[in-house]
């Protein structure tokens, strides 16, 4: 099994507008590449105060509509300042995103690794 760094970003502002990470804009994807998906947030910016929300998108089939799945509600400091999430099996049309949910708009980066 091989192990690659799919995606990465040093940095997008996250504001009220959910943003899929894997084109880095408002749009979210219908990515259809098959594997199992690990996902590392830099969330070093964020102060007290702060709430984001992690989340995927996933088809149960291809002919499906993406169903948005949280993952995780990010507030405060978080210690170490990186985040790592298990691996997801992903492949029928999937994306991941960030959303502000209260506080100050914040830059956070991430990387994306893909095993297939």
């Amino acid at each position: 099994m091989a192990v690659t760094r799919y995606l990465h970003s040093t940095g997008v502002t996250i504001s009220t507008t959910e943003i899929g990470l894997t084109n880095g804009t408002s749009t979210i994807a219908s990515n259809t590449d098959d594997g199992a998906y690990q996902v590392t947030l830099d969330l070093g910016a964020l102060v007290a105060g702060d709430v984001f929300q992690f989340a995927y998108y996933e088809k149960a089939h291809d002919s499906d509509t993406a169903v948005r799945q949280i993952l995780a509600n990010l507030s405060g400091v978080i210690p170490g300042a990186e985040l790592t999430f298990p691996p997801i099996t992903l492949g029928n049309g999937w994306d991941f995103s960030l959303d502000k949910i209260s506080g100050t708009d914040r830059s956070i980066g991430w990387s994306v690794w893909r095993w297939t």
